[in-house]
């Protein structure tokens, strides 16, 4: 679990209504993967949008969340509006995991045969 104002480190944040206190469990951007206590993140899609799947998210759970149009939130509902949640979501992600790519060691090999 990671406290809401940690997982916000390093973003922009337009406007926020959810508590910064709050524990997060888990992050989700499939309505469908949202389970109790977790940060939704909607994201606008190539076929759909994920701002359209807030209520879903909200019934299975969600906790707080992570939009570009709060004017699709519900009321009552805890959110946090962010410029672009797509580009939000990878720095989201690793807030909450402790950024494991800092701990990697990458080693490239070119050649042609």
């Amino acid at each position: 679990m990671v406290v809401l104002h940690e997982l916000l480190k390093n973003i922009k944040v337009i406007k926020a209504t959810a508590p910064l206190n709050t524990y997060i469990s888990s992050l989700a951007y499939d309505s469908r993967k949202t389970e109790e206590g977790c940060a939704f993140v909607a994201i606008r899609g190539f076929k759909t949008d994920g701002h359209l799947f807030i209520a879903e998210a909200v019934k299975r759970g969600a906790k707080v969340i992570v939009v570009e149009d709060i004017n699709l939130v519900p009321e009552g509902v805890s959110y946090v509006q962010v410029e672009n949640t797509r580009f939000v979501l990878g720095i989201l992600a690793a807030n909450f995991y402790g950024w494991p790519s800092r701990k990697m060691r990458l080693l490239g090999v070119t050649g042609t045969n």
